[in-house]
């Protein structure tokens, strides 16, 4: 646990996580560049960040479930942060499970050099009978533990699991993915969690408190485009719809964001799906009569992995 990230030390943690990850052209698991960049674009959001790693490693191990937390060496883990599972399986959720620091799986998972494979969890002597009870009971034949680090420190551990013993995974795959996870996942995930302090409550991103409500003022054509924006629309899609030209839509973005104390586009969205809920988000005061606010926006977020994609690949 910890105090949030500040903002100027998110912003330099994300330069400097943009020229060693993003510059190389070196990854051989297809897609971990792709995925790279989608992370740095929600660094201010946990949870997004550990569903889109848990999306990627499962579907690239072809795994049923991938599930994960922050963790370290002689703790207890407990699996709180996001899951993956294969669709159509029908499988239980493991968030909420609990793994003493003390299992032999997990003592070798952060020992060991390489990902720690279990072929046959009810062959497995590491597992105790009421661990391979759970297992059983999650829909897991097979097993195979991440752990996540940056440089040599511990950041936390990914648990993929497929329903029958012995997949059909191989060591040049298992190799390629480790190295994603040490080299690529482990440095992003702790600075995700350290802007959030690395607890479950809510925090002010960045160090920024949330604007209050009541100050928040718009005028009406930045409120149509606040509208669309959290409905996942992109500028292209927004001028269209407004009949404005794209730097018109891209004006008023820059507005909202810095009326919103937003510094970036994931983080405007978030905060206009809260406050467009809101009654107290107003016009403009002289132009404040003429709206009235919708209720149950819904946040996409394509819109905002269009404009930081481009700007932290290009």
């Amino acid at each position: 646990m910890g105090a949030p990230m500040n903002s100027e030390d998110l912003l330099q943690a994300q330069r400097r996580l943009r020229g060693q990850l993003l510059e190389r052209r070196d990854a051989a698991v297809p897609g971990a560049l792709d995925l790279a960049a989608h992370l740095l674009v929600y660094l201010d959001d946990e949870a997004r960040c550990w569903q889109l790693t848990l999306d990627w490693v499962r579907t690239t191990l072809d795994a049923d479930r991938a599930s994960g937390c922050f963790a370290g060496p002689a703790q207890a883990v407990r699996v709180a942060q996001a899951e993956s599972l294969r669709p159509g399986l029908g499988l239980p959720s493991a968030l909420g499970t609990i793994h003493e620091a003390g299992e032999a799986w997990l003592h070798d998972v952060w020992s060991g050099a390489q990902p720690d494979m279990s072929d046959d969890v009810s062959r497995d002597p590491r597992f105790t009978p009421s661990r391979r009870r759970q297992l059983k009971a999650l829909g897991m034949g097979a097993q195979l533990a991440l752990a996540l680090r940056d440089g040599g420190a511990p950041v936390g551990l990914i648990l993929c699991g497929w329903n029958v013993a012995r997949p059909g995974w191989t060591p040049a795959l298992l190799r390629e993915v480790d190295i994603v996870a040490r080299e690529m996942l482990g440095p992003i995930l702790r600075v995700a969690g350290a802007v959030a302090g690395r607890c479950g409550a809510p925090a002010a991103v960045g160090g920024m408190p949330a604007p209050s409500r009541a100050a928040v003022s718009l005028t009406p054509g930045e409120l149509a485009v606040a509208r669309l924006v959290v409905t996942g629309m992109s500028y292209k899609e927004i001028a269209h719809r407004l009949n404005r030209s794209f730097s018109t839509v891209d004006h008023r973005l820059r507005a909202i964001r810095e009326k919103l104390g937003a510094r970036s586009t994931a983080r405007m969205v978030a905060v206009l799906t809260e406050l467009l809920d809101a009654p107290a988000l107003a016009l403009a005061p002289a132009e404040r009569s003429a709206v009235v606010l919708p209720g149950g926006a819904v946040a996409a977020g394509r819109m905002a992995h269009e404009a930081r994609y481009a700007e932290l690949v290009n």
